[in-house]
Order: structure tokens, then C-alpha cells, then sequence
């Protein structure tokens, strides 16, 4: 059974921002793992081959991940929850860096409408008495009507 999300899944922003929230508590967490030792009560070693510098290098084996940060934080969820007199279907105030308060588009300006950038000549149109449009009107013909 896979239990991730995809990483092509798209996540809103609040979802975005809780699982960095997560994987910042479980890195913090795990931060200062030990080293694992064998029955004997040796270090484990592992090797790795760098191919960039062709090199051999030894690195120490950590001991496995524990998750008991994970029953604390539910805990404190919950009694957030249960201290909080609003409803759960309230108006909540977005973020400054919520991204649905950015312009929709990276533009000073307003977009102009469609028919005025039709209505625009092509700086790399460049005609010639023989060239035909794609409607098929001659285009040398336009330039001399005009």
C-alpha cells in the first residue's frame, strides 16, 4: 500500500505549509540520532563510492527513526481544538504570504484586451508584395491600401 502523496499531486498552500511544518518537526527530531551499534556494542560503518571525486568514503549508521513527537503534537492539536470558542466554519483572515493574495499576473500594468493585441502589428511581420496572409489576402496589397 503506498501511503505518500505523488509528488506531481497539486496540494494547496495550507496543505503546502503543513507537511514543511511536519517534515521541520521530524527533522528537529531526528536531528542528533546516535550512532547504531552491533550486538558486539561496535559503531556501524557503512562505505559509500563518490563517483565525482572517485573516492571511497566511510560514513556512521544512525539508529532508526522513533515517532514519538507524533502522539505530542496530535495532543496539541486537539486541546487547540477544544480551547477554541469559535465555530470551525468561520471567516479566517489569509496570511501576508499566502499566495492567493499575490496578482494574478507578474505585470505592472492591466492586461490590454485581446482584440486591441490583435489589432497590433508583429514587429517580425515583415512583408513583401509576394507574401500571402493566412486569410489569403495579399499583404502587399494591404500595405498599399493603407
Amino acid at each position: 500500500m503506498h501511503t505518500c502523496t505523488p509528488k506531481r499531486s497539486p496540494l494547496s498552500y495550507k496543505a503546502y505549509k503543513a507537511r514543511k511544518y511536519i517534515a521541520t518537526f521530524d527533522w528537529n527530531f531526528h536531528l542528533d540520532l546516535p550512532s547504531a551499534t552491533s550486538k558486539s556494542g561496535n559503531e556501524i560503518t557503512s562505505r559509500r563510492y563518490n563517483q565525482r571525486t572517485q573516492q571511497w568514503n566511510v560514513r556512521t549508521v544512525k539508529q532508526n527513526k522513533t515517532f514519538d513527537y507524533i502522539p505530542l503534537l496530535i495532543a496539541r492539536m486537539l486541546l487547540a481544538r477544544v480551547e477554541d470558542n469559535d465555530l470551525v466554519a468561520r471567516n479566517v483572515s489569509l496570511n501576508e504570504s499566502d499566495p492567493r493574495l499575490v496578482a494574478p499576473t507578474i505585470a505592472a500594468k492591466p492586461p490590454p484586451s485581446s482584440k486591441e493585441l490583435l489589432a497590433r502589428k508583429s514587429r517580425f511581420l515583415v512583408p513583401s508584395k509576394h507574401a500571402k496572409s493566412t486569410s489569403g489576402q495579399d499583404l502587399g496589397e494591404m500595405l498599399s491600401n493603407e
